[in-house]
């Protein structure tokens, strides 16, 4: 279990990295182990605010049929400038983009160390 809260620390890390190097408007001026210290803020995050800010958007859910997630997942990456210093995000819309992005990083990334099943 700890093992795969180091990883999920160490992907967000990647996937901060590649958002703040590929989106307009989201950038990092510190150290690497800060960007690592945004990748843990980043996965508490997702642990504890995340889960609250999808029951009480729950209703935007449905109507936009799934699409507010990412408005979600940019709202969480919005706020972690105010915990990160050297992190910044000039607003909502490179926040979305930024979001998608570390959506898409996540998923390539959990794909490939995936563990195999044994049939």
């Amino acid at each position: 279990m700890l093992r795969r809260a180091f990883l999920r620390v160490l992907i967000n890390f990647l996937a901060l990295y590649l958002a703040a190097r590929w989106v307009r408007g989201i950038g990092f001026d510190g150290e690497w182990w800060e960007l690592l210290l945004a990748g843990l803020v980043l996965s508490v995050f997702n642990m504890i605010l995340r889960p609250i800010l999808l029951l009480v958007t729950f209703p935007l859910l449905i109507i936009t049929l799934g699409l507010f997630y990412f408005v979600v997942n940019g709202v969480i990456l919005f706020l972690l400038p105010f915990f990160i210093p050297g992190f910044w995000v000039e607003g909502i819309m490179p926040a979305i983009i930024g979001a998608l992005v570390i959506s898409l990083v996540n998923l390539v990334l959990n794909w490939l160390i995936k563990p195999k099943k044994h049939r």
